[in-house]
């Protein structure tokens, strides 16, 4: 009777036990895999986070770093959700298998190391993917357009201190750009991104004025013709010239986040908070303000001439907050259908 008993308090015990934890994926294990693969294993500590993915040991379940973790729903498997690297210095490419074979991931952080090449060709980011960060490596090339599709639920893409190319996907919240050596004019298609709320374009040479659009959406305090307001904006650190939007004059301490500190604006004065900081520079400097489109220098292999071409839109209208997805190269404003075109290069190293 004891002996029964007994057994029957086990039994009880093992039915009310959480189940222990699911194991990880094999294709999303694989992924994983190919990625530490993918680094050169000279440039892997013996201290870092990659150092400790040890393969023999399920990655979800046993990896101290750099991997997080979920189970869907109805799945017997966890699923990596996140893949967050130390800035240890690895170099290395960044594999197809990232992109193409993690359809859970949700955030990719390879911040500050020497990651370099081109980003993966032919295969689309994962639709979950919102948080994309590659700044601070060594990547090169042109952004490949087969990453953004409509499904793409991406907010936020640091791709600063790099040399990149390509135009800025339209769902965006956020564009980190500086740090690099951008030639060229403003590009007005960002104005026209319905939800991009911080613009980051700092410590690069763009030339000319800040342009209205801009202005415009760093005044608003609520939506307004389907477009977010900015909530911080970026321009400090380049060459940008000529007189300043009403709409920037008329801003008040308090709102957005703007600054245009250490430009070639003469008449920025500190009275204006978006002036304070840095002083402009010397009018010796500056290049002449020219009203008209910037010309690249075809004798540099430095440069990203970004430019807006308006086409008319077959129906027009605004793109309203929470409306799907469109191509990751158009926008759209009240008129015009607006496409961010890359010629040249985004060149720029690390500082």
């Amino acid at each position: 009777m004891a002996l029964l008993l007994s057994l029957a308090l086990q039994l009880a015990a093992a039915a009310v036990s959480p189940p222990g934890p699911r194991p990880t994926f094999p294709g999303d294990a694989a992924a994983l895999a190919s990625l530490k693969a993918a680094v050169d294993a000279a440039t892997v500590p013996s201290y870092s986070c990659l150092a400790s993915w040890d393969f023999s040991r399920d990655p979800c379940a046993a990896f101290p770093c750099g991997v997080h973790c979920n189970t869907p729903p109805n799945s017997s498997h966890q699923r990596v959700a996140g893949v967050s690297l130390d800035p240890a210095g690895y170099s290395g490419t960044l594999p197809a298998p990232v992109f193409a074979s993690l359809p859970f991931l949700q955030t990719l952080s390879l911040r500050g190391n020497r990651f370099h090449g081109s980003l993966p060709a032919g295969v689309a980011l994962p639709p979950s993917l919102r948080v994309l960060v590659l700044s601070g490596n060594d990547f090169s090339g042109e952004i490949p357009t087969s990453l953004f599709t409509p499904a793409s639920s991406l907010d936020e893409l640091d791709l600063s201190r790099n040399a990149f190319t390509g135009a800025i996907p339209p769902q965006l919240l956020e564009v980190d750009l500086s740090g690099n050596r951008i030639t060229g004019r403003l590009p007005r298609c960002l104005g026209a991104i319905p939800r991009l709320r911080t613009v980051g374009l700092d410590r690069n040479q763009f030339v000319g004025g800040v342009p209205k659009q801009y202005a415009v959406r760093a005044a608003a305090v609520e939506v307004v013709d389907g477009k977010a307001p900015f909530a911080k904006l970026m321009l400090q650190g380049n060459y940008l010239c000529g007189g300043l939007p009403s709409e920037l004059r008329q801003m008040e301490e308090g709102g957005a986040m703007v600054s245009l500190a250490d430009n070639c604006l003469l008449k920025c004065p500190h009275k204006f908070f978006f002036c304070q900081g840095p002083p402009q520079k010397n009018r010796a400097a500056c290049p002449k303000c020219e009203p008209g489109p910037q010309q690249p220098d075809k004798k540099s292999n430095r440069v990203l001439d970004i430019f807006c071409t308006a086409v008319t839109s077959p129906s027009p209208g605004t793109l309203p907050l929470g409306t799907t997805k469109l191509p990751w190269h158009h926008a759209i404003d009240s008129v015009k259908k607006m496409s961010c075109l890359p010629l040249g290069i985004l060149a720029g190293r690390k500082k």
